[in-house]
């Protein structure tokens, strides 16, 4: 069994919560292995010099490497047989650095302002600070058919295949973007024609392609890549085995960086709870772990884990030393 993450931005230190927690998981469950993929768009946050590769490293794995697709340019992609490819030509929502880039009123309507994560309040882009506008724009997009077969692979936990459900019969409303204006690494052929792929769809292909050549593989992410469970479901027209954690919240990232191996995995731990889509990692629960380090560390090491759905013990209820 391979447990895979999406490529992760290794200077941003919440790409650690799925290798700490598949770390973790890898190391209980028998033949199993984890595989972290690198995004080759290396960009810092919150922390300057932080990277999980050394993080790792130096706190637990010596051996620990990120793995980068070989990229070749242009990108061959494989799409469903149901995917309708065209280029359009029209409005464009767009900032000058590129990172906004959205293309058709049916997008906004769909996915709304407010969850449009790189657009704040004042209708600015938050990565280079400047307006979002309307521009004249070509690109390529896939319209999608509805897909109403049952999902064959195994969604852990399994509450989350009715949110997929919904998504898949939304998608097909609206068009995807398939390219960007900028420069984004990648090219993708279409037509005698190059166009830049964006980065999100390169990274969801390589990492489902990988998925249907070993089927014994997991994706690790969190509850926010539903959407794009969805989309790629509809996209390349398969299914691939994906554990889906919640979305954990910390809002100390300087106090979780300096923890150890074992604090830092605890404390996930500490704040799960797989009915929930959300989780706030509490440093309140720091005290309890360190007095009781040596016993929640043999707990540790004495779980074995047979199976995925077996991950699901894996709770808050983990710390209590009664048990």
């Amino acid at each position: 069994m391979k447990l895979i993450t999406y490529p992760i931005n290794p200077k941003n230190p919440a790409a650690l919560i799925p290798v700490l927690l598949g770390l973790f998981w890898a190391n209980k469950i028998e033949g199993c292995e984890l595989i972290v993929f690198r995004d080759i768009h290396e960009i810092p946050k919150k922390i300057p010099g932080f990277d999980v590769e050394t993080w790792i490293k130096g706190k637990y794995d010596p051996k620990f490497i990120l793995t980068t697709h070989n990229s070749v340019n242009p990108v061959v992609l494989s799409f469903s047989r149901t995917i309708r490819i065209s280029r359009i030509e029209g409005k464009w929502l767009r900032c000058p650095c590129g990172k906004v880039e959205i293309f058709s009123e049916n997008n906004i309507k769909l996915f709304g302002y407010n969850k449009i994560k790189m657009i704040d309040e004042y209708n600015k882009c938050v990565a280079c600070g400047e307006v979002v506008s309307i521009l004249e724009g070509v690109g390529l997009i896939a319209e999608c058919s509805l897909n109403n077969e049952a999902i064959k692979s195994i969604l852990f936990p399994s509450i989350i295949t009715k949110e997929i459900q919904s998504w898949l019969s939304k998608l097909p409303e609206t068009p995807i973007m398939l390219t960007r204006s900028r420069d984004t690494g990648y090219k993708i052929k279409w037509e005698s024609q190059e166009y830049y792929l964006d980065p999100t769809i390169y990274n969801l292909y390589v990492t489902w392609d990988y998925c249907q050549k070993h089927k014994d593989s997991y994706i690790v992410s969190g509850r926010d890549t539903v959407l794009f469970y969805s989309m790629c479901r509809l996209l390349f027209g398969f299914d691939v085995n994906h554990i889906f954690l919640p979305k954990i919240n910390i809002e100390n990232w300087n106090l979780f960086v300096n923890l150890n191996f074992e604090e830092a995995v605890l404390l996930l731990i500490s704040s799960l709870n797989w009915k929930n889509n959300q989780a706030i990692v509490s440093f309140s629960d720091l005290q309890f772990i360190r007095r009781n380090l040596l016993l929640l560390v043999d707990k540790m090491e004495k779980l074995s884990i047979n199976d995925v759905p077996e991950i699901s013990k894996i709770n808050r209820n983990f710390l209590n030393l009664r048990q």
